[in-house]
């Protein structure tokens, strides 16, 4: 019931622990539809027709051919690694998700263990008393990662061998969705003790998953009702990885959710830090 990879998981495991996925032609909420769009069409610099060539050559021949995810996964992994991350940002590679951000409901859904998750650097993003606020929210907020220390992660990258495995895109969503599920309880905590100091304002819950093999990519965003109780997931971009200009795009989508993630994101989150920290005042 609980497998990624049964065609009735998303009814008899997503569904009970609230977490739906959308048609991908439904309207998005007016906030997660100007955030996807300036994430799609962000102005960011490509890699070099060289670098780009380079990259779709080595997963043409992967497509060509049976292969499994360990061999995918050092190409696809080059994809989303060849520019260096803001200091303040860190991935963590398959590393669990703490499991007290996973929703509690039944059955249980499967701990996440994302191939690529991104969030932020403790030491590097926010101050000391950033930091000791934020811990007092939740003792575990500053460690959401078993292992790397990622805080708020905003964006997922599930990865899949196209041939020679069990696995497809549909279990790779399934993942994402999980993984998302996590990535929005992580801010919702920041939120609900930012209403308690007495802010009005929210910070906007968006979070992003790629779920990815040697031929396809698919962009999923999600976010809760407003009343917190149900994850939404949908798919808002697709890409075809053979296609030099699709490649192009992925490549510029996923820099801008960096870039969204280092800047915007951030900025928010140490503000409500401080607001909190202050009393409210």
């Amino acid at each position: 019931m609980n497998d990624v990879r049964s065609g009735n998981y998303r009814v008899n495991c997503l569904a009970p622990n609230n977490i739906f996925f959308q048609l991908p032609s439904n309207p998005l909420p007016p906030i997660v539809a100007l955030l996807t769009k300036q994430m799609l069409t962000g102005a960011v610099t490509p890699p070099s027709p060289a670098m780009l060539a380079a990259m779709m050559d080595n997963l043409d021949k992967l497509s060509t051919r049976g292969c499994s995810e360990p061999e995918i996964r050092p190409c696809l992994e080059g994809l989303f690694t060849t520019t260096t991350l803001p200091q303040e940002l860190r991935v963590s590679h398959q590393c669990g998700i703490a499991r007290y951000l996973v929703p509690a409901g039944s059955p249980a859904l499967p701990q996440p263990f994302p191939d690529m998750l991104y969030g932020y650097s403790t030491m590097m993003a926010f101050t000391q008393a950033q930091q000791t606020t934020l811990r007092d929210i939740h003792p575990s907020i500053l460690s959401y990662a078993l292992v790397a220390l990622v805080n708020f992660p905003f964006f997922v990258i599930e990865l899949q061998a196209a041939a020679g495995t069990r696995g497809n895109l549909w279990d790779t969503a399934n993942e994402c969705a999980g993984s998302a599920a996590a990535c929005l309880q992580a801010l919702d905590q920041l939120n609900t003790a930012l209403g308690a100091a007495g802010c009005q304002g929210r910070i906007p819950n968006v979070c992003y998953c790629l779920a990815i093999d040697n031929n396809l990519g698919q962009l999923y965003t999600s976010w809760k009702d407003e009343d917190g109780s149900k994850v939404h997931v949908q798919r808002v971009a697709s890409y075809l990885l053979s296609d030099t200009e699709h490649f192009a795009r992925l490549y510029a989508c996923v820099a801008s959710i960096l870039k969204w993630g280092a800047t915007t994101r951030l900025q928010d989150i140490r503000m409500a830090a401080d607001y909190i920290g202050r009393g409210g005042e």
